[in-house]
């Protein structure tokens, strides 16, 4: 039997109401027993039991992290942009003083003629 819902069938021409949940879980910190908490509505710092092996703990702080947040997310992509630009420009550097020298050790050669 598949977990998905069954498809509802509208009848008439009224939309059909959706809402989006979002559903926070943690592990349950006991690493003998691989069940999830869900911590959804329920505030930081309050004591919670698990269903599955009656262990007392409670819900964590939930901070988002630096890439989670549009500033820090934006900064990196700069960042990231800055850093190949910079790559990019001393690659170009160090092909153009290695070509010059080829070409000087070249033209200091004496040519070989028959």
């Amino acid at each position: 039997m598949s977990s998905l819902s069954n498809i509802p069938n509208p009848i008439g021409n009224d939309p059909i109401q959706v809402v989006e949940r979002t559903v926070r879980e943690v592990p349950c910190p006991n690493p003998e027993c691989d069940h999830k908490l869900d911590i959804t509505s329920i505030n930081y710092g309050t004591k919670i039991k698990c269903q599955n092996c009656d262990n007392i703990t409670w819900t964590p702080t939930y901070e988002e992290q630096w890439w989670q947040k549009t500033k820090g997310f934006v900064l990196s992509i700069i960042l990231s942009l800055l850093i190949g630009v910079a790559g990019s420009i001393g690659g170009s550097a160090v092909w153009e003083s290695y070509n010059a020298e080829a070409a000087q050790e070249q033209a200091e050669q004496p040519e070989e003629g028959g």
